[in-house]
């Protein structure tokens, strides 16, 4: 349970520093550790065939950082950019990229033109690392921009990289004048002011920010996000451009685990594969990813036993679907969901002791404050926003000061926009969003409460609740979006009419409700709500449309 001052109303974790010393830089620390057991094998990609041991990914990452520095004029606190998914050249990339005393500024694949414009623009990067894939889309940025970033291509799976573009293997032919044994990364004096990363926020309510982590911050807060051992295999879809993945690819590396990777979209199917195949012990998926699993006729048939720890966040997490796939689990096995922020270094609560509806206890000497709308600090069972604090904060967003206004309080604190409660034990508990309550009237509705209530009535998992804003009464509607599971006994009109008798007046479901067949999702599984939001307001209007016809 979390630690509780009466006094100050402020919960903190039990406090322990981290192990590994934040006056060190990531590049450091990852030198050391690759340098200490050169033959384990430390990656393996799935989709391109490729077992990589800590001594290949330290030789590659040597060369990567000499040759960008030697032969490309990369300096100190440059910025290089990385749109991939979890390609076998990543991680040397990104080591690189680190032993240079560079920012790294991951991006995501599925990024729109709109986006690689805005966080291009932002960052400036000296280099930009990219899968072939949007070659053209980060080209026309550049152009558009007036910049002279140079691009340098991942190769594909079979081998394919862009014409004209100098590919990232090209590297790897780099004759280093120092010993791997010799060379030393680039010295940073004050790790707490100097960024390591620039990670961009989930973009599922607007335009992403570059969120600026220090070397200080990964090191004493990321490192232990995702707690793993030495002797664990791990596997997340997420790419770096996600703070999980982000956390798995350094943490495996420091703790000396083997990583899995693939660049293949999430699958039930494939998913079980590289569990089975690889005996994963520790995994990080999102609820939709559980809730896909559940519905997949080859969940009875699969072998999950080696699965020790599965980490699971993103969003709300149904205690049902923690419970029914923690059944599939080995029998130690544990499904623990979590609450994080990028702001924060990544996971900041875990659920470890399987409370129901918990996101857990405080970790990593994090401290958090519940306040009323009117800033006034609250206790025990109430609710308001959570507010989070920890020896090493984030640096601010790149290059946007003005974004900063509404994140920090007078005291330091972190708003996070989230809202929630800690209960009598001291385990923290969501209650919705800010920017994303329903506003009917007067009556404030958390689309996670809604979406409770609907699961509790209909036993419907994949649901989200949304407001319909463009209507003629000046007030939200409350909606629900529903992929409806294939096998589902209730018909369309039943599901509709069992809601309209089951919940209150207040949380009826005026805004309508929609079936589709799947959720929009960010790359690594995330509902993006906004786009859920957009679709109910668009089929809204369309209905009324043909209702007045």
């Amino acid at each position: 349970m979390a630690l509780y001052d009466s006094q100050t109303k402020i919960w903190s974790s039990n406090n322990d520093s981290s192990i590994f010393n934040p006056k060190k830089s990531v590049g450091e620390l990852i030198l050391y550790t690759l340098r200490r057991t050169p033959d384990k094998i430390c990656e393996i990609s799935d989709d391109f065939g490729v077992t990589s041991t800590c001594d290949d990914i330290l030789k590659r990452s040597i060369q990567v950082a000499e040759a960008l520095k030697e032969d490309y004029g990369l300096k100190y606190g440059d910025v290089c950019s990385i749109v991939a998914k979890n390609n076998p050249e990543v991680s040397s990339v990104a080591f690189g990229c680190l032993f240079n005393g560079c920012s790294v500024n991951p991006m995501d694949v599925s990024f729109a033109q709109i986006d690689f414009d805005h966080m291009i623009g932002l960052t400036k990067p000296k280099i930009i690392f990219a899968e072939r894939s949007v070659i053209d889309k980060i080209r026309k940025s550049i152009t558009k921009l007036g910049l002279s970033s140079r691009i340098f291509c991942f190769t594909g799976v079979n081998g394919e990289v862009a014409e004209g573009i100098t590919p990232v293997k090209s590297f790897y032919f780099k004759n280093l004048d120092v010993s791997v044994e010799d060379y030393r990364s680039a010295f940073i004096k004050d790790t707490s002011k100097h960024i390591a990363l620039i990670m961009c926020s989930s973009g599922t309510t607007g335009l992403s920010k570059g969120v600026c982590l220090s070397h200080a911050q990964v090191v004493s807060q990321s490192f232990r996000s995702l707690p793993m051992k030495a002797s664990d295999t791990t596997f997340t879809f997420s790419s770096i451009y996600w703070i999980t993945g982000m956390i798995t690819m350094l943490s495996s590396t420091i703790e000396g685990a083997i990583r899995i990777i693939s660049t293949q979209n999430f699958s039930p199917e494939y998913y079980f594969k590289l569990i089975e195949k690889y005996k994963v012990t520790h995994s990080f998926i999102t609820p939709s990813m559980i809730a896909g699993m559940l519905q997949s006729k080859a969940t009875s048939r699969v072998d999950l036993s080696s699965l020790k720890t599965c980490y699971v966040g993103g969003s709300y997490v149904l205690e049902d679907l923690r419970a029914s796939f923690e059944k599939y689990l080995g029998k130690d096995g544990k499904v623990i969901p979590g609450y994080g922020m990028t702001e924060l270094g990544g996971v900041i609560t875990f659920n470890l002791t399987g409370k129901p509806e918990s996101v857990g206890v405080p970790l990593n000497e994090t401290e958090v404050k519940i306040i009323s709308d009117d800033g006034i600090l609250l206790g025990p069972e109430e609710k308001g926003e959570i507010c989070l604090k920890s020896p090493y904060m984030f640096l601010g967003y790149y290059n946007n000061e003005e974004a900063l206004k509404d994140v920090f309080d007078s005291d330091g604190w972190i708003r996070t926009g989230d809202l929630g409660y800690f209960d009598a034990e001291g385990y923290l508990f969501l209650s919705g969003r800010k920017k994303e309550l329903i506003k009917y009237k007067n009556y404030q509705i958390s689309p996670e409460t809604l979406e409770t209530l609907i699961h509790e009535i209909t036993g419907l998992t994949q649901v989200c609740a949304v407001a319909v804003e463009k209507n003629n009464l000046g007030t939200d509607f409350p909606a629900a979006v529903i992929v409806l599971p294939k096998d589902f006994k209730m018909s369309k009109k039943e599901v509709i009419k069992v809601l309209d008798e089951k919940l209150d007046d207040v949380k009826k479901l005026r805004g309508g409700v929609y079936f589709v067949e799947n959720f929009p999702t960010t790359a690594s599984g995330k509902v993006l709500r906004r786009a859920v939001k957009e679709l109910a307001n668009k089929l809204y209007q369309e209905r009324q449309v043909d209702q007045s016809g």
